[in-house]
């Protein structure tokens, strides 16, 4: 006998309580006959085949099997994960047929333990689920574990299936053979480690996907549960053992190297670990929510994708053929924020490995190239100040800026145009300023043109109740001004050609010019004309798109 409270909350519906005493009068005792002989124990059946062996052993009825073989038919089921989604629903609506619309999201909570009966039921409609070649063994075995605990009803069974079954067919070995063939040719993992890989595979060992970095080389796997709870303590840590991954596979030689932690008054980049390499001190800041000392979450402990960039700092300095990438793990319903690895790749490793991203490792493509080391930002830096692009800058504020590269991992001189206060204009066209966005963006363009766009009398023409917008200002005693385009949070483009044209009225031999990156357009500087040169000559900008290869 099961005791549990159902709680169903739904967008618009107000919170829907149902007091339940037994489910075993909410979702009926399978009667399961005789294994069918027609299915074939060494070819994995179709998944027609599959529909109808779950038929008959009464995990779908007649009017269920019939609606799931047209989905079939019709292309809407194409593998074992989206059959499991369909079982999971339909085994939903049987237990809980007062669900509210489709879209609705439900949370259940179940109070109490489940009797044997109920847990040798579920666990016999996994083994017919095995069976009938809906789940693989792994799967199977790792369904066992759950029931009782985790699994509660058989709708949960079938979810939880479904969500495993992508990353267990990827383990399947015409599936996997490819991509072993791939690590081992690039050195990521030795025959020895294939071959127990593989083992493992076979015997059940290897949960999903995400656990074949267990058996690569260059590689380390980091569990938050295995550090302190004190940032002043795992930071530093943290880092030391990455430093001792890279020594040991030959990328750097930071064995001796310390690390030292600083929490800043940032809500973005609040945590800044420094360190000094040959004479020259590194440092990157990246977030971090710092958990209670005795809490057990690890979400925003640390910033698993960020914090390596200290390291490719160091290794693009040095010229060196590595850098490091990470990878996430996941669990049983979603993201573990407790655990990812580390791997250490050359371009051609991390390059092939992008050949599988959407089937095994999803990894990045960090930058292996020395264009933006430190030498090279340091000559850019001067150079800019040079033509002038600071000249409106304080001090204080072009001190602000070079602190504020100096803790990023730049890839591009936008990067370090946008580090700046009023350089570089950049903004989403779906606004979040519903208020006053033109006469804002307005303020921002006049800051930017280093004194030689000065608009006063700036309208605020945006009225979102009302559905217009306008934009109108003065200029040298001549009043400027246009109707513009009312889409809701989407400013009109028509915007910027307007203050081009008042621009071009009033200033003489400067203008806002566009950035690009590749088709992307990435923000506007003002430059003059000697200026645009310069950066151009340099490489340092991109006036025109790239032209649609397409």
């Amino acid at each position: 006998m099961l005791n549990y409270t159902l709680a169903a909350k739904t967008v618009g519906l107000g919170l829907l309580l149902l007091s339940l005493s037994s489910c075993t009068s909410s979702v009926q005792s399978l009667n399961l006959p005789p294994q069918p002989s027609v299915l074939s124990m060494i070819q994995k059946p179709t998944l027609s085949e599959t529909a109808q062996t779950l038929r008959h052993y009464e995990i779908l009825t007649e009017q269920e099997y019939q609606a799931v073989v047209q989905q079939i038919n019709q292309g809407q089921v194409l593998d074992r994960s989206t059959l499991l989604q369909l079982l999971s629903k339909q085994a939903e609506r049987r237990f809980n047929p007062n669900q509210p619309q489709p879209g609705a999201i439900i949370q259940y909570r179940f109070i109490g333990e489940l009797g044997e009966t109920e847990i040798n039921r579920l666990k016999t409609i996994a083994q017919r689920l095995k069976e009938s070649g809906a789940i693989s063994d792994r799967i199977y075995q790792r369904l066992q574990g759950k029931i009782g605990s985790e699994i509660k009803v058989d709708f949960q069974l079938f979810s939880l299936a479904a969500y495993w079954m992508p990353s267990d067919e990827k383990l399947e070995p015409d599936q996997i053979r490819p991509f072993l063939d791939d690590l081992q040719q690039l050195g990521l993992i030795t025959e020895d480690n294939r071959k127990k890989l593989l083992i493992d595979i076979d015997a059940g060992k290897v949960e999903d996907k995400y656990a074949i970095v267990h058996y690569l080389e260059n590689t380390r796997i980091f569990n938050l549960a295995d550090y302190s709870r004190d940032p002043n303590i795992y930071f530093p840590h943290i880092h030391r053992d990455v430093a001792q991954l890279l020594t040991r596979v030959g990328a750097s030689s930071l064995s001796q190297v310390t690390f030292k932690l600083q929490l800043l008054n940032n809500s973005d980049e609040n945590a800044l670990i420094s360190t000094e390499v040959n004479g020259k001190k590194y440092e990157f800041a990246s977030y971090s929510s710092a958990p209670e000392p005795l809490g057990a979450g690890f979400l925003g402990m640390i910033d698993d994708e960020e914090f390596v960039q200290l390291f490719n700092k160091i290794l693009r300095d040095q010229k060196s053929p590595y850098r490091v990438y990470t990878l996430g793990f996941f669990g049983d319903f979603g993201p573990d924020y407790s655990r990812f690895a580390v791997l250490v790749l050359t371009e051609k490793q991390a390059k092939q490995l992008q050949r599988w991203v959407n089937s095994y490792l999803p990894i990045g493509l960090e930058d292996h190239s020395s264009v933006f080391n430190r030498d090279r930002i340091d000559s850019i830096l001067n150079r800019i100040e040079e033509i002038g692009l600071l000249s409106h800058l304080t001090p204080q504020q072009i001190t602000a800026g070079k602190q504020k590269i100096s803790r990023q991992f730049i890839n591009s001189s936008y990067e370090l145009f946008a580090a700046f206060d009023n350089l570089l204009i950049a903004f989403d066209w779906e606004t979040g300023n519903l208020e006053n966005p033109y006469q804002a963006l307005t303020q921002r363009f006049a800051a930017a043109s280093r004194g030689a766009f000065q608009p006063t009398q700036i309208s605020n023409e945006f009225d979102y109740d009302k559905q217009s917008a306008g934009q109108s200002f003065v200029v040298k005693g001549v009043r400027y001004s246009t109707k513009l385009k009312f889409d809701g949070d989407w400013l009109d483009p028509a915007f910027i050609d307007f203050l081009d044209r008042a621009i071009a009225k009033t200033v003489s031999g400067a203008k806002f010019y566009r950035l690009y990156d590749g088709l992307s357009l990435e923000g506007y500087l003002f430059l003059s004309n000697r200026q645009r040169q310069v950066l151009e000559s340099e490489n340092l900008v991109q006036l025109k798109p790239e032209k649609n290869q397409n």
